[in-house]
């Protein structure tokens, strides 16, 4: 009996210990996958990124533009971002701006999501994507990007047009041309 009683005991207690992480897990999102971008239920990788230097359009900050993608560049993220002025780094945290300062340092002003892309035949400069995602207006979102030696890593959770969530995440090197 004292055995019956001790596993009714320890039955008991892995049940309410089960009921508690079942609530715990109820909250959490699910994540996004290392070097992964998220958008409407498809998600595709990230291996490279670099970022274009567009200094000098504002006197409050350096505009940048990052740029995630895949080697053969058939799927890519496009953020545009406002570094503090003269910074030497890429690393913080990038809020969307506020209205009627799109220019503010630490912002993004706009996003863009490319699915399924290809060369244009008709522009060698030019991407045609199958599908395409631009961000919501106002933007709406952070970026977070942190150094790690020579690495960078960064997060992004941005709303896009209706309402759509895009989510990912890159971590490595950022090749930054002035």
């Amino acid at each position: 009996m004292r055995k019956l009683n001790a596993l009714l005991y320890l039955f008991l207690i892995s049940l309410v210990s089960l009921t508690a992480c079942t609530d715990d897990d109820d909250d959490a999102e699910p994540g996004v996958a290392p070097k992964t971008f998220n958008i409407n239920g498809k998600t595709r990788s990230l291996n490279i990124a670099g970022a274009l230097d567009l200094s000098g359009l504002s006197n409050d900050s350096d505009t940048y533009v990052l740029v995630l993608t895949t080697t053969t560049e058939d799927h890519h993220v496009t953020i545009g971002l406002n570094a503090p002025q003269n910074s030497t780094s890429l690393a913080g945290t990038y809020t969307a701006y506020t209205q009627g300062n799109e220019t503010a340092p630490n912002t993004f002003s706009y996003a863009y999501i490319g699915l399924d892309c290809t060369d244009d035949p008709d522009n060698e400069d030019e991407l045609l994507c199958q599908e395409e995602y631009e961000t919501a207006q106002p933007p709406a979102g952070s970026v977070t990007i942190t150094e790690d030696g020579n690495d960078y890593i960064v997060d992004f959770d941005i709303t896009f047009e209706n309402n759509q969530r895009g989510r990912g995440n890159y971590r490595g090197p950022v090749v930054i041309i002035e």
